[in-house]
């Protein structure tokens, strides 16, 4: 979905194509929006004890460097090149100064912000958990102290750099950590298997999202609830988030759309080249062949989106390329997924 997300807003913001002109993919994206970013990071806080009783906390965060903030580094130095040699073609040029924004400013540079908060949250949070020997209850009061500070920060409109997002989205992986003995537990397993209260779930969830996505249009911004009603945002990513897991446990289970599970095997690799390639899509269907049909370009460009960073990835592997997506070369094209065998659940990083 944040494939579609980023697609639909760079179609509108800079092309004026809006694929909300289409009732299905309006409400949908809408009801869809608001709980994806608490669900990345709360699934990462999920695998942190596990990495962590592996081989400690100094190999966790070279890991953590190697595969997150390094991949962005890359991906990021490669997306700002291509935007800035673009000329009229490439939305939102900027100058030079967008290299420093990459460190400093991330927001700006679409979409390697998620990357760069979920490295500092990831490194701190174990830095917290085992230099300050706190557990996880009290990491998780402290991410609701950061949340209110988030809060706080956002209603007055004040400027704190990437420090933004750590506040905000700290609970959501102390959250993960808080869970892990449960979601991973083989009592849980069954739960989820069992498919019991499923219908529960899912009605929890429809509720949730349709007040959240209510609100939002009520005020003509799709970010309202995410920036203006925190407790509501905080019940929609956990509810979100829940339902989610669920879901991907009855998935995992009956082993329904294994397409997904290629998918989220390489999301790291998606989440990194996604964009370039929308705006490369964009630039040659818009600017080129002039197509500004809505539906067939969200088709096409969301396909592209997804299967040509996989298949770039596999030939980059192949090539002994595997320098542009880690800084160490990985003992096998996937190797960092070998943390989520047992689980259906993956996160990119």
């Amino acid at each position: 979905m944040i494939c579609y997300f980023h697609l639909a807003f760079l179609l509108y913001q800079y092309y004026h194509i809006s694929a909300y002109s289409y009732p299905i993919l309006k409400y949908s994206g809408i009801f869809l929006y608001g709980f994806r970013m608490p669900l990345f990071f709360l699934l990462s806080g999920i695998f942190l004890q596990r990495a962590l009783a592996k081989k400690g906390l100094q190999h966790y965060i070279n890991n953590r460097f190697s595969t997150i903030f390094y991949p962005l580094l890359i991906w990021g130095l490669i997306k700002i090149s291509l935007q800035l040699s673009a000329g009229h073609l490439s939305p939102k040029q900027g100058n030079s100064s967008l290299y420093l924004d990459l460190f400093l400013n991330p927001r700006k540079i679409a979409p390697f912000w998620y990357l760069h908060a979920l490295f500092c949250i990831s490194v701190l949070y174990a830095v917290i958990r085992v230099k300050f020997k706190l557990s996880s209850v009290h990491n998780f009061a402290l991410g609701l102290l950061f949340y209110l500070v988030s809060d706080y920060v956002t209603t007055n409109g004040l400027q704190i750099g990437f420090s933004a997002d750590i506040f905000k989205y700290y609970v959501f992986f102390s959250i993960g950590d808080l869970i892990t003995s449960v979601i991973l537990s083989d009592k849980a397993s069954a739960f989820f298997y069992s498919g019991k209260f499923f219908f529960l779930f899912l009605l929890l969830f429809i509720l949730v999202q349709s007040v959240a996505m209510k609100v939002n249009m009520a005020n003509h911004d799709l970010f309202y609830v995410e920036n203006k009603a925190p407790v509501l945002y905080l019940l929609q990513g956990l509810v979100g988030c829940g339902f989610s897991i669920y879901f991907s446990f009855l998935l995992q289970k009956r082993n329904t759309l294994p397409v997904l599970k290629t998918i989220g095997l390489h999301s790291l690799y998606i989440y990194c080249m996604h964009y370039i390639v929308i705006i490369l899509c964009c630039i040659f269907f818009v600017k080129t062949v002039h197509l500004h049909n809505p539906l067939l370009l969200i088709g096409i460009c969301w396909f592209a989106a997804i299967v040509l960073p996989i298949a770039f990835y596999k030939l980059s592997m192949r090539l002994n390329l595997w320098w542009l997506f880690s800084l160490s070369k990985p003992k096998d094209s996937l190797s960092f997924a070998d943390m989520h065998k047992k689980s259906p659940l993956v996160v990119p990083g």
